[in-house]
């Protein structure tokens, strides 16, 4: 990688050399983009040789990261105007995308790298726009974004595998289907952003806020969500499969018609959350807060609910066969029509629960407290409880 160590030494020159009286010898826009052009516009650089150039960059020291960072983006507003395209006699048979693709991308992964929290995105929004432009266009390998200022900013279609945007601002930005496949978004601002249709299997979003975010029909499988802030945003109709949410805060937040199979909500909040008709099948809910929340119709068939608080939920219509609810808080829940056979429930409490036809065939209701409000019609065929429950529920119409 000789000739790309021999690149970035010319570069650093050329953009930080000065003149006896202390001022930049590069001062002219023209002059950037024709050394950058010189540089790199010919040949597109491999992944290897991208990530070789970026270790030299991060390699100097912080003093001259931030000189070197100050100098690129102060020619950045120029360069975008000229969308990064400088025509040489030697590169007249190379196509203008091709060299706007290969100048961009190599100066984007120097800047980026040069000091880890400059932020050179540009605040103008009409520059802005032509930076993200550039992106769309050029899809940067390890494209680093980290701690940088992208709200309001329109991603839409971006190409974004991969990315680095830990800390980055990304409140009310528009993903609307990018690809964030495998992205790291942790403790990144992502309030009110849209996401709709948004890949994000993969991606690693730890302690991340999504408050009031945009996210139907999006792609998380497997996503990383631990303690992330959920809260009121609308993930209706997304694709959860695998996911990790550990003591994530799902508050309010929309969640009707998600598939999250496999998926790993321990600890979470999901207090009066919507889950309506979602497919939740072997999820893991273990000490889940879901008081007040909606399932009505969920698959929560071999699910794991053991110690959860749905204290106040609404589970009717819900198939929960083969489902593990020990030690579960179900104080003045709604069971109506719901299918809990074979279903542990032991020391669990349904008081004031309301049962109608709910199918608790094969249950185990050990050491529950069982002082349910209705019953109507509920089958309790071959379930094991104490005898004075049995009593109890026969006299309010169970079926046994």
């Amino acid at each position: 990688m000789k000739h790309i160590e021999e690149k970035f030494t010319v570069l650093k020159h050329s953009f930080l050399s000065k003149n006896p009286d202390e001022s930049y010898r590069l001062n002219q826009p023209a002059q950037a983009l024709v050394i950058l052009s010189d540089l790199f516009a010919a040949k597109e650089l491999s992944l290897d040789e991208v990530v070789f150039l970026t270790q030299l960059v991060e390699a100097e020291t912080e003093e001259l990261g931030m000189e070197l960072s100050e100098r690129m983006s102060f020619f950045m507003p120029d360069l975008l105007d000229q969308q990064f395209i400088h025509v040489a006699k030697v590169h007249t048979h190379i196509a203008p995308n091709v060299l706007m693709k290969n100048t961009f991308v190599a100066y984007i992964s120097i800047l980026a790298y040069a000091h880890p929290r400059y932020n050179f995105v540009p605040a103008e929004p009409a520059l802005r726009d032509k930076f993200t432009f550039m992106l769309k266009m050029t899809k940067p390998l390890r494209l680093n974004l980290q701690y940088q200022n992208l709200s309001n900013a329109n991603l839409s279609y971006c190409d974004l595998r991969g990315a680095l945007l830990n800390h980055a601002n990304l409140e009310n930005t528009i993903l609307l289907s990018a690809n964030l496949e495998s992205a790291h978004l942790t403790s990144a601002n992502c309030q009110g952003a849209n996401l709709r249709k948004a890949n994000l299997d993969n991606v690693q979003a730890h302690f991340t806020s999504f408050y009031a975010a945009t996210m139907t029909d999006t792609q998380l499988e497997n996503a990383q969500l631990t303690e992330a802030d959920l809260r009121k945003a609308n993930l209706a109709g997304s694709n959860l499969s695998g996911a990790y949410l550990y003591e994530t805060n799902l508050q309010a937040a929309d969640l009707r018609l998600i598939k999250a199979h496999y998926s790993r909500w321990h600890d979470a909040d999901l207090t009066q959350a919507n889950l309506a008709n979602s497919d939740l099948f072997q999820a893991d809910l273990r000490y889940a807060l879901l008081k007040a929340a909606n399932l009505q119709g969920v698959n929560l068939k071999e699910a794991y609910l053991d110690h959860a608080n749905l204290v106040e939920a609404n589970l009717s219509d819900t198939k929960a066969e083969g489902a593990h609810f020990h030690n579960v808080d179900l104080t003045g829940a709604n069971l109506e029509y719901a299918d809990f056979a074979g279903v542990d429930l032991s020391m669990s409490c349904l008081k004031d629960t309301l049962l109608a036809q709910t199918n608790m065939a094969a249950a185990n209701l050990n050491q529950s407290d069982m002082r349910v409000r209705n019953v109507k019609q509920s089958v309790f065929t071959g379930a094991t409880m104490a005898d004075n429950t049995r009593e109890f529920l026969v006299r309010k119409g169970g079926v046994m």
